[in-house]
């Protein structure tokens, strides 16, 4: 005789309340945002472009950072004293100062009659074994933002 088995029940499966899954994602999901925001901060205040870090308040004291960073030689300082689109010359002039032979001295700074542009004499002086030549450079100082750059030299 068989006996009549009773009918095979499915696996019972735990429910889980959607409520804590909800929360977990959540809480994913302003992380995600807050990792975000403050990448996005770091970012913004560490960029070679942005101008706080760069530049001066005066076309005069500018021209005169730019100048000694070229003198003794400081690649990263005389960048940071240039507009953007400079800051690989500058970096090339700043190589100069590095040769003892070499060195430049700030001249006059004039200021526009527009306040938003500057021409700074330079002097090169180069000196070797036998006699010295200086050339006449000027450099060209622009407002930016609120501050001065250097952005050129003729």
């Amino acid at each position: 005789m068989t006996s009549a088995s009773a009918p095979e029940q499915p696996p019972r499966i735990a429910a889980v309340s959607p409520a804590p899954r909800r929360r977990t994602l959540w809480i994913g999901v302003a992380a995600t945002m807050v990792l975000g925001a403050v990448a996005a901060i770091v970012v913004a205040l560490t960029s070679s472009e942005h101008t706080a870090s760069t530049g001066a308040s005066s076309a005069q004291l500018v021209a005169q950072r730019y100048v000694a960073a070229i003198n003794r030689g400081d690649k990263d300082a005389a960048a940071a004293a240039s507009c953007p689109a400079y800051r690989d010359q500058a970096r090339a002039e700043a190589v100069s100062g590095t040769d003892p032979g070499i060195t430049f001295t700030l001249e006059a700074v004039r200021v526009g009659d527009n306040a938003t542009s500057a021409t700074a004499g330079l002097r090169e002086q180069l000196r070797f074994a036998d006699n010295t030549q200086r050339v006449r450079h000027t450099l060209s100082v622009q407002r930016r933002d609120g501050r001065w750059l250097v952005c050129g030299r003729r």
